[in-house]
């Protein structure tokens, strides 16, 4: 999010965009696709051959559409969505860092990279020293108590899915498996995506409603070649942010 916002900025030549991130924060491997309009949105900033680099470099593969499944017993259910131009899917985890690098290297003038932990946004005032014009607060995943207090965030009112279980698969890519899966379970849904040398797997749940240990017997239900010692689980707060933007 925070790398697109950049690419977003840069297309107006008078702004100047200084980018700050936590190097100790790793980013949350999960989004890897998108629609065409990703690359319409590179093509504007970035020659052809920058966008070609720069998607060969996050292992990128063509997304065709989306599949739905459900379970085998309402087979009639399932659908697939055929897009008129083709998306991407891509590592995300290789995205974010890539784009900056290129954006960096294209804008060296206009891009500042600032590598800090941002403790403090008020007044459109960065850690009580760093002023800006506009802030965009991409940094996501607040905790439970900063959810819930200061006002800052408002908890979602419905009860969602919270927690996935993460699994990736060495293998390489054909076009037949060009399209995002999602297949519909007990528990919540799991979503598929595959890279040009690996496939992701994804099994969504609430941790309040279904364990950690009946996900993952759910998880290798739908996926038999699981192994248990490669699976990761990541849990986050539902809620929306009061205010995005942080202007003067």
């Amino acid at each position: 999010v925070g790398a697109l916002a950049v690419l977003h900025l840069l297309k107006m030549e008078e702004v100047e965009v200084t980018c700050i991130y936590d190097p100790h924060t790793p980013i949350t491997e999960v989004g890897e696709a998108s629609t065409a309009l990703l690359i319409e949105d590179l093509a504007e900033v970035l020659e052809e051959e920058e966008v070609v680099k720069l998607l060969k470099t996050c292992d990128s593969a063509s997304r065709g559409g989306a599949k739905f499944v459900w379970p085998s017993t309402v087979p009639s259910r399932d659908f697939l969505i055929e897009y008129v131009s083709k998306g991407v899917h891509f590592n995300s985890s290789k995205f974010s860092y890539s784009l900056l690098k290129t954006l960096k290297g294209k804008f060296p003038h206009r891009l500042n990279m600032l590598k800090t932990k941002v403790h403090k946004i008020k007044d459109s005032v960065i850690n009580d020293t760093m002023h800006f014009d506009l802030i965009i607060d991409c940094s996501g995943a607040p905790t439970e108590k900063e959810v819930y207090e200061g006002g800052k965030y408002t908890p979602s009112p419905l009860t969602t899915v919270n927690s996935v279980l993460l699994y990736q698969e060495q293998k390489e890519f054909t076009e037949e498996e060009g399209y995002t899966g999602t297949t519909f379970h007990s528990n919540g849904w799991m979503f598929t995506v595959p890279l040009r040398h690996r496939e992701a797997y994804g099994y969504l749940y609430n941790s309040s409603i279904t364990s950690k240990d009946q996900a993952l017997k759910g998880l290798i239900g739908l996926v038999p070649q699981v192994d248990e010692g490669e699976v990761r689980n990541i849990s986050w707060n539902s809620y929306y942010r009061n205010r995005i933007y942080e202007e003067r």
